[in-house]
């Protein structure tokens, strides 16, 4: 055994080693990296236009993506020049609704507002 550590030794095995070990690491083989979110399609499918909203709306869609992925939903009164943000956190993309309470908003009841369902991560 002394002779194999001392043959591995005057190779420099511990050197080779260490330098192929510390590769592994920063490319991230033995660290799992987060998948990236692979949303491919977003479809709004209600309020339909024209549709005013009364003490509150239904906003739904549908979206093709994975398990995990999540999307925000924004509002509108300028064709998204400036839009606000009705989520607080991601709501997941295959979720069947989102109801949003125009009252507790403070928002007016009008038929001139326009949705968007975007994915979380822009993608």
């Amino acid at each position: 055994m002394q002779n194999l550590q001392a043959t591995l030794n005057s190779i420099g095995f511990s050197k080779i080693f260490s330098v192929l070990l510390g590769a592994a690491l920063l490319s991230g083989f033995f660290v799992p990296s987060p998948a990236a979110a692979v949303i491919s399609s977003i479809d709004v499918t209600g309020p339909t236009a024209g549709e005013h909203l009364n003490d509150g709306v239904v906003i739904t869609w549908t979206a093709a993506g994975e398990p995990g992925d999540l999307v925000d939903i924004y509002y509108s009164t300028n064709d998204f020049g400036v839009s606000t943000k009705l989520t607080t956190s991601g709501v997941a993309f295959d979720s069947p609704s989102f109801t949003w309470d125009t009252v507790a908003a403070g928002v007016p009841d009008d038929a001139n507002y326009k949705i968007k369902v975007k994915s979380v991560d822009n993608a």
